[in-house]
């Protein structure tokens, strides 16, 4: 059974409702998916009090879509201001104790709230004097769409290091998974079209705990037509956490902004390794002409200066090695 705020046990007394969970989905374009966006919700174990879809200046049947729904959905129309601001409008509106965030184009588990909630419930029982409070709570995800997989749970998320360096080099945090107290005046940095969440999450980790939950209870769609598949977006999402350094890690604590930076171009250079050999050349060439414009303290990286043959060779040295592949013996 479904738990309500209104609802009864068969005694007539009220089911125990230990706090209220709004749901934020930010929503551009996105009315091929929010149909089973909303779906996945309504389908909880434990029932959100509110859904928000902030229809953010969409052009299709988007805000239509959620309309239909009625209670406890709720449209909120503005002019386009990108996701970050998307999910800050969310937050302003939200009237729960906690916050659940969910893109458009992704859906949970049915029972992923409620596994949320008795994690907080417990973990809240168990904290002493003088510990922070708990303000994310975050679980696995699988892949869908494109692909069917679920991911490796990040070593950092695995010895809970959520520490401002962690969190700004790699994405412990799914977005779609993430459930953060209500109340709270952090926001969405929207400034930054790309990676705000890491950023966001990098922030927030200076206000209280974050908490795990070790299932998988969100899929996370890829497709086409997201942001993240244009061949600069990676470059993006390097530029603007480069910023973030330069502006806050002087006076943000355990920060120290030269070793981000280094680690970041570090990191760079992966990703540039990692679309060659995907063979993603749009995205290779991209990230090859932004990082030959970084400073690079050691001398220029080998990897800006390799030789790239054409697409062709490569194409050919694919077919030869997948034909040398050993084949399984048949039983």
């Amino acid at each position: 059974m479904k738990m309500t705020a209104a609802a009864a046990t068969s005694e007539g007394k009220a089911e125990r409702r230990p706090a209220t969970v709004s749901v934020v989905i930010p929503a551009f374009n996105a009315g091929r998916y929010l149909g089973d966006t909303l779906r996945s919700v309504l389908n909880q174990t434990y029932q959100p009090d509110e859904v928000l879809v902030i229809d953010d200046g969409s052009m299709d049947d988007t805000a239509e879509i959620g309309e239909k729904v009625g209670k406890p959905v709720r449209v909120v129309r503005q002019a386009n201001t990108g996701e970050c601001g998307a999910r800050n409008r969310g937050i302003e509106e939200a009237v729960g104790r906690w916050i659940a965030f969910l893109d458009a184009d992704d859906v949970w588990e049915p029972t992923k709230l409620e596994r949320q909630m008795a994690c907080v419930e417990e973990a809240q029982g168990s904290l002493g004097s003088g510990v922070q409070e708990i303000v994310c709570v975050h679980t696995g995800f699988r892949i869908v769409g494109e692909e069917c997989l679920v991911p490796d749970t990040p070593p950092d998320v695995i010895r809970g290091d959520y520490s401002v360096k962690s969190l700004l080099l790699n994405p412990l945090v799914n977005t779609s998974t993430a459930m953060i107290r209500g109340g709270l005046s952090h926001r969405f940095p929207t400034w930054a079209k790309q990676g705000g969440d890491m950023i966001f999450f990098a922030e927030l980790s200076h206000l209280g705990r974050f908490i795990y939950v070790d299932e998988v209870l969100a899929g996370y769609r890829m497709h086409g037509g997201q942001v993240t598949k244009q061949a600069d977006a990676w470059i993006r999402h390097f530029e603007n956490r480069f910023r973030w350094i330069r502006e806050n890690c002087t006076s943000s604590p355990g920060c120290e902004a030269a070793e981000l930076e280094s680690l970041l171009k570090e990191q760079v250079l992966e990703w540039l390794r990692l679309a060659r050999w995907n063979r993603q050349w749009n995205r290779y060439w991209a990230l090859r002409e932004y990082a030959g414009r970084l400073n690079w303290d050691g001398g220029r990286p080998t990897e800006l200066d390799e030789r790239v043959y054409p697409r062709s060779v490569y194409w050919v040295k694919d077919v030869v090695d997948r034909m040398r592949e050993p084949r399984a013996t048949p039983r």
